[in-house]
This record gives structure tokens, sequence and C-alpha cells, in this order.
């Protein structure tokens, strides 16, 4: 089985990091400049790129106000019990 792993995070600032800034900064983590909120979903199966495309645009985000990245993180070969990992760092995400 094939495991996509679906990050979806918003078009705007999302409202939940400035509350967890926030909260931070009253916890006594002065020195946070930003957190960022993102939404991640790990789906296991058999999906065609099409099927990947449509399951974010249809249930896992808003149209509207979000965006998603989708990569393949672990497909298992079924021949072989062994099992190849495949992460595919997208050059748009940045460590915050």
């Amino acid at each position: 089985m094939t495991i996509y792993r679906f990050v979806v995070r918003f078009n705007q600032p999302d409202p939940r990091s400035a509350g967890y800034l926030h909260d931070a900064c009253a916890l006594g983590f002065n020195d946070l400049q930003r957190i960022t909120c993102q939404d991640l979903f790990f789906i296991k199966g058999q999906l065609s790129q099409e099927e990947c495309s449509q399951l974010a645009l249809k249930l896992l985000t808003d149209p509207v106000s979000q965006r998603d990245e989708y990569s393949i993180l672990h497909k298992r070969n079924e021949r072989s019990s062994r099992s190849n990992i495949h992460i595919f760092l997208d050059s748009r995400v940045q460590s915050q």
C-alpha cells in the first residue's frame, strides 16, 4: 500500500497561528516571531494523481482559502517484503 502525505495551508494567515503565538508569548517564549499552522494528513491506499487532486479539492481543503501539496511518502513493493521510502521535498516549503 502507498501512503500519501497531504499538507494544507491557508492562503492568508491562519487565525490559529496568531492564537498560538499569543499563548506562547504568555508562557514566556518572548523571542518567537511567528507560528504557522498547517494541517497534515496521511492517507493509505492506492490513488491516481487525479484522485489525489480530487480528494484534496473536495475533502481536505477549502479551495477559496486554502491550498494543498501532496507527495508519496511510503510505497510498498507488493512483490517484496521490503519497503521503499520516497521523500519528496518541495522547495516552496520553508522551515519556520
